[in-house]
């Protein structure tokens, strides 16, 4: 009778571990799906919810590339070249730092805006090839998928 408790309990913790194994699996699996969906090209389509004046952006749109494996970012800022470092990423935290950008000087661009919120973002969703980056509970920027 002894035995036949023991191994009964036995049984039971290798199966409550092995389905625990395959919970925690899959999460790690719809992060990971999640992180590569966000590993693209996103071009620049709003900030703070208004689609963008192109007008603007004469150089060119605003890009954003984020390499999650890698953590970090580089893009086009509508003049400038920029990089920076992925600091915090999870399902839906983003947070970026040390952006860094070359200085060419441009007075037909809202640059400095967009590298603003781009500095403060907080947390993301995706969603119909489009991704959302918000700083606290604002939609700083909007991007599409690109490539």
């Amino acid at each position: 009778m002894k035995y036949l408790f023991l191994s009964l309990l036995l049984s039971s913790s290798i199966i409550s571990c092995h389905q625990s194994k395959a919970l925690s699996s899959s999460n790690e699996m719809a992060v990971e799906e999640t992180f590569l969906n966000l590993y693209d090209i996103w071009a620049l389509v709003a900030i703070d919810g208004k689609e963008i004046d192109k007008e603007q952006f004469k150089q060119g749109v605003p890009t954003l590339e984020i390499y999650t494996d890698e953590k970090h970012i580089i893009g086009f800022g509508g003049c400038n070249n920029y990089f920076g470092e992925i600091d915090k990423i999870s399902n839906d935290t983003l947070i970026f730092k040390s952006i860094a950008a070359t200085k060419k000087m441009c007075t037909d661009t809202d640059e400095n805006t967009f590298f603003e919120r781009l500095n403060n973002i907080e947390s993301y969703q995706l969603g119909q090839m489009k991704l959302f980056l918000y700083a606290g509970n604002n939609q700083s920027l909007s991007f599409k998928k690109i490539d």
